[in-house]
């Protein structure tokens, strides 16, 4: 199985952060292994969380970064600016990540259940 360090920090996170919503991937304390949760009804509000929440918030960064950029009077300052490009690329990232987890996510958990089952982790 699992190191007892691995396995104590995923029994914390399905402790105290699991509850609130249902991810792709849950990890189940009773067996010391990760599922994949492939029901599209319960990754609604995941979904939503992930995927239009970053859009919406990228398309306002973007909407002020176009304007700042083609404005003849410049109104934000260049540390607004910056932030502004930060949140873009994070959020991007985000949107990344989250996509790979969706299209690999089942293979992913079932290495990670395979290795550890190998003794391994």
């Amino acid at each position: 199985m699992s190191t007892n360090l691995s396995v104590k920090a995923f029994n914390l996170y399905s402790k105290f952060y699991q509850r609130f919503e249902i991810i792709t991937f849950m990890w189940n304390s009773e067996t010391n292994q990760l599922e994949f949760v492939s029901d599209k009804s319960k990754l609604r509000k995941w979904a939503f969380n992930i995927f239009l929440a970053p859009i919406f918030s990228n398309g306002c960064c973007i909407y002020l970064l176009v304007r700042e950029l083609f404005a003849p009077v410049k109104k934000l300052g260049i540390d607004f600016i910056v932030f502004q490009t930060f949140l873009v690329i994070f959020a991007l990232f985000w949107l990344v990540t989250s996509i790979s987890s969706l299209t690999y996510g089942r293979s992913s958990v079932f290495s990670w259940n395979k290795i550890c089952k190998m003794g391994f982790m």
